[in-house]
């Protein structure tokens, strides 16, 4: 005759698997009531929802905002020296102060986006970039400019 093709069984009482070739399943091991027969026809858990193409454009320009920020500021240190009367290293040290709160914070925000929700979080965290940005934008003074630059740091994060 012909062989049953095999097929991969999982018994509901453990995560034990075994192939059977005769078309059925393993007899569930259970009560007399069938509890593990029910068990076994519980429906799945439900997906996670699906990210449309806009969800995709969002997060990638969201995981840009670190990269921009640098890329557009590091060509202009010049500028900002002559603009602060402020010295190439008090300069140089607002891009470090950047990157050093972006890897101090980056956990944190980690947890807090686990605690909260990843949307409460991203939109605080855009909410302080914005504010970082306008600061440095704004800065009077190279302290002025760096405390912005560390808050844009954890806006990055």
């Amino acid at each position: 005759g012909v062989t049953p093709p095999l097929r991969l069984a999982v018994e509901p009482s453990s995560d034990r698997r075994s192939l059977v070739s005769d078309g059925q399943s393993p007899a569930p091991e259970g009560d007399a009531n069938g509890a593990a027969a029910s068990a076994a026809c519980k429906p799945p858990p439900p997906s996670a929802p699906l990210l449309h193409a806009g969800h995709y454009v969002v997060l990638l320009l969201l995981n840009c905002i670190g990269a921009f920020s640098s890329d557009c500021y590091i060509p202009n240190l010049s500028d900002v020296v002559d603009d602060l009367k402020a010295t190439d290293q008090e300069v140089s040290l607002t891009i470090q102060v950047n990157w050093y709160m972006l890897g101090f914070a980056t956990p944190i925000v980690g947890y807090l986006s686990d605690v909260y929700g990843r949307k409460v979080v991203i939109c605080s965290t855009l909410l302080v970039y914005v504010v970082g940005a306008v600061g440095s934008a704004l800065a009077p003074t190279i302290g002025w400019l760096l405390a912005a630059r560390c808050v844009q740091g954890v806006g990055e994060s």
